[in-house]
């Protein structure tokens, strides 16, 4: 008989440490779930407050708080005044583009402006994107105007018809150039 009571008296044991690490177990999982939820709820807020710029091939070039998306044409201490395409012909007969374009510095220090090149079919369904720096060695004073050429050839457009297509100059970033 004490073997019997001792033998239950193990078992009962082994059944309360058991069932403490079930309950310990159960906190941690708790937590855990309470961090993912978390997580979770600071990942839909950087979604709702976040626009992506986002190239031909899905990846993201860069993301704007909804603070800095505003106007693409008009931010970052930045202005486009317009941009035009112009039909370019090439050798051959090829037809290429010219996007013309002219920004201002609409800040109150000298500065760099990024901008974004954007090249659009009938349908709005992106052709070419490319990123380039404007003016290339200086910064813009307040004030200051900078028009510019940017070329898009041949090869770049191949089976589009120039009429066909869209030109958009956008504003990603500034910085000074020391």
């Amino acid at each position: 008989m004490a073997k019997s009571t001792a033998a239950v008296i193990s078992a009962l044991a082994l059944c309360i440490g058991l069932l403490a690490g079930v309950i310990l177990m159960s906190s941690q999982v708790e937590k855990y779930k309470e961090q993912k939820r978390q997580a979770e709820i600071a990942l839909e807020k950087i979604r709702r407050e976040t626009q992506f710029v986002i190239d031909k091939q899905n990846s993201v070039k860069r993301a704007f708080s909804k603070e800095e998306a505003g106007d693409p044409h008009r931010r970052f201490g930045f202005e486009v005044l317009y941009c035009r395409k112009r039909i370019r012909e090439e050798a051959y007969g090829d037809v290429g583009l010219y996007i013309v374009s002219e920004i201002r510095n609409v800040s109150s220090k000298p500065l760099q402006a990024e901008l974004q090149k954007i090249v659009r079919d009938q349908k709005g369904l992106l052709v070419i994107e490319d990123i380039c720096y404007v003016p290339s060695s200086t910064n813009l004073v307040p004030g200051e105007t900078y028009a510019f050429t940017s070329i898009v050839s041949a090869s770049e457009i191949r089976g589009y018809r120039p009429d066909d297509l869209t030109v958009d100059i956008i504003i990603l970033n500034s910085s000074m150039r020391y």
